[in-house]
C-alpha cells in the first residue's frame, strides 16, 4: 500500500533551503529545527547503538573525500544535487561515524559513518559551493586538501 505525501499550504516549506539562498543572496535568520517525521524519502539512516562520542579522524576523512570526489566526477550535477539533498535530510536524523546508512542515489547503497560524512561534505561543495558554511561544519580545510590530492592524481583528458 503507497503513502499519501503529506501536501503543506507554502510549497518553501518543502525545500531544505530557498531559490535565494541557494544563490547566496540572502542567509537564514533563525535555522528552523525540524522534527524527523520518517518520511524523509525511501532512504532510511541506522546507526549502530553506541553512545560513545565519535571522535574523527582528519587522515580518514581525507581519503574519503578524495574517493567520493572521485566518486561525484563521474555522476551528472542532476545526481549529485539529489545525493547532496538525501544525505543533508539523513543528516538532520544525526549521523555516528561507526553507524550503518543507505543511500538510494549511489550504487554502493550502504555505507559507514566516515564516508557518509565525506559524501554530505563533498556533494554539498560540489553542488552548492557558497552554501557551504551553511553546513556548520569545520571540515573545509579537509575538503580543500582531498581536492588538492584528488587535482594531483586525476588523469588528464
Amino acid at each position: 500500500m503507497a503513502r499519501k505525501k503529506k501536501h503543506t499550504e507554502d510549497p518553501s516549506e518543502q525545500l531544505l533551503f530557498s531559490a535565494l539562498e541557494m544563490l547566496g543572496k540572502t542567509e537564514r535568520q533563525a535555522p528552523a529545527q525540524e522534527e524527523a517525521t520518517g518520511n524523509a524519502g525511501s532512504a532510511t539512516a541506522r546507526p549502530t547503538t553506541n553512545d560513545e562520542p565519535d571522535v574523527i579522524d582528519p587522515e580518514r576523512l581525507l581519503t574519503e573525500m578524495t574517493v567520493i570526489m572521485e566518486y561525484l566526477d563521474t555522476v551528472s550535477i542532476g545526481k549529485c544535487r539529489m545525493i547532496a539533498l538525501e544525505t543533508a535530510a539523513l543528516w538532520h536524523n544525526g549521523v555516528r561515524m561507526n553507524g550503518r546508512y543507505t543511500i538510494q542515489n549511489m550504487p554502493e547503497r550502504t555505507i559507514d559513518g566516515y564516508r557518509f560524512l565525506a559524501l554530505y561534505y563533498c556533494s554539498f561543495f560540489k553542488v552548492f559551493p557558497n552554501m557551504i558554511d551553511k553546513l556548520g561544519l569545520p571540515y573545509e580545510d579537509i575538503c580543500m586538501k582531498a581536492l588538492e590530492r584528488y587535482n594531483g592524481y586525476k588523469p588528464k583528458n
